[in-house]
């Protein structure tokens, strides 16, 4: 982990050159902040296709399972079961569904489905398409604000048409991002000369220097620098995956997943 006066100093010591803009503690604060967003947005964009990049956003990763539910009623019987997320909800990296069935002995059992977002422009091919249309082993997750009564809480609406009898809902376990912490900069991270007491930033060790070099190069662009031109790219050992690779990559994660069709 590394702090806000490690940033201000590294920072500093970036744009010590002829020329170089000044800023104010609150320039600054804007900016760290305005950072940790990006730097987090830019690792779910990437998230698990590499495998240091997962590593290094384990710190933003959380979980929830959620036992109870609100029932949506919808005319055609295809009713969705909704729950909030937390309101530090960043973006949905999974959503599975687990039911509870019977065996052939007529034990209960505890089934696992991987739901499938589906994107409002997708919904109504999808519902009204037979083979594609939400089930309890093809469920379907939706995250909505729309049904909160702040922008900052999200809905997930878990679709799964009608549950064959003998069969009824057990649970839902989820894995997202968060957003970053809000950081604050005091006068005494920047101006202070005694022990360094100021606010611990959550990203870990490896992401220091991405870090640095994203605040840096927005107080040059923000001055309108010339240096932003030249200011020297910092640990690039992380080259940008094509989009081609993530598509290709998605496309083999789908079809390694278990087929769960059958009850």
């Amino acid at each position: 982990m590394f702090t806000v006066r490690d940033v201000n100093i590294a920072v500093l010591t970036e744009l010590n050159k002829k020329s170089s803009p000044s800023f104010s503690r609150e320039e600054f604060e804007y900016f760290m902040n305005k950072t940790a967003l990006f730097v987090a947005n830019e690792g779910f964009q990437f998230y698990a296709m590499n495998g240091r990049i997962s590593d290094d956003y384990r710190f933003l990763k959380k979980n929830l399972k959620v036992t109870s539910f609100t029932i949506n009623a919808k005319a055609d019987s295809q009713d969705e079961r909704t729950f909030l997320i937390d309101d530090n909800y960043f973006h949905m990296l999974s959503c599975e569904v687990y039911l509870n069935g019977l065996n052939a002995s007529g034990e209960t059992i505890v089934k696992r489905f991987q739901a499938k977002r589906l994107s409002d422009d997708a919904e109504g091919a999808v519902v009204d398409n037979v083979f594609l249309k939400p089930k309890y082993n093809v469920p379907y997750y939706d995250v909505d604000s729309s049904l909160n009564s702040t922008a900052d809480e999200a809905t997930v609406i878990i679709k799964t048409g009608v549950l064959p009898s003998g069969i009824t809902f057990n649970s839902v376990e989820t894995e997202y991002l968060k957003l970053p912490e809000t950081i604050e900069v005091t006068d005494d991270d920047i101006y202070g000369s005694g022990d360094d007491n100021s606010q611990e930033l959550e990203f870990p060790e490896s992401l220091r220097n991405i870090y640095i070099a994203r605040v840096s190069s927005s107080l040059l662009e923000y001055a309108n620098n010339p240096r932003q031109q030249t200011l020297p790219p910092l640990s690039q050992d992380i080259p940008p995956v094509p989009v081609e690779l993530m598509m290709a990559a998605a496309g083999r994660r789908n079809a390694s997943q278990p087929n769960s069709k059958k009850q």
